[in-house]
């Protein structure tokens, strides 16, 4: 009878002591995605910012070689707003985003190449003829 006692309180020992450690899980939240172009092609590089916006705590991150991402250690809840870019690409912005304890949240999105037009840039070659006023013949210095 003792001997199953002892086997009693040893199971119930190890119970005890699972459902505890269990309970000691995650206190923050994740976001992870994948960053491409129009083509489905990866964005290396890609930048992507986080924004918790009750306390304007900021997280951040920047896509790898297969353009993946990963946030750890976020705040849980919300809201978040998250903006994703490159250059050369029109910047992404997503709101009302809130996160749950201990969970990832999956942002997979795609952008477009955007296609800003440079304005036309003059250069005019500086020759000053009067060396006794100091010039030279750098174009940008101004007399």
């Amino acid at each position: 009878m003792m001997k199953l006692l002892k086997q009693i309180f040893a199971m119930l020992l190890f119970l005890f002591v699972s459902a505890a450690l269990s309970g000691q899980g995650s206190t923050t939240s994740s976001m992870s995605g994948q960053i491409t172009d129009s083509q489905e092609g990866v964005l290396a590089g890609a930048t992507i910012v986080a924004t918790h916006e009750p306390s304007g705590t900021l997280y951040g991150a920047t896509a790898n070689n297969q353009g993946l991402f990963s946030i750890q250690g976020m705040r849980p809840g919300g809201p978040y707003k998250v903006e994703v870019s490159f250059i050369g690409f029109s910047k992404k912005t997503f709101t009302d985003i809130n996160l749950l304890l201990g969970e990832t949240f999956v942002l997979n999105t795609g952008l477009t190449e955007s296609s800003t037009e440079l304005n036309e840039v003059e250069y005019h070659k500086n020759r000053c003829h009067h060396q006794h006023f100091g010039c030279t013949n750098d174009p940008f210095t101004h007399h």
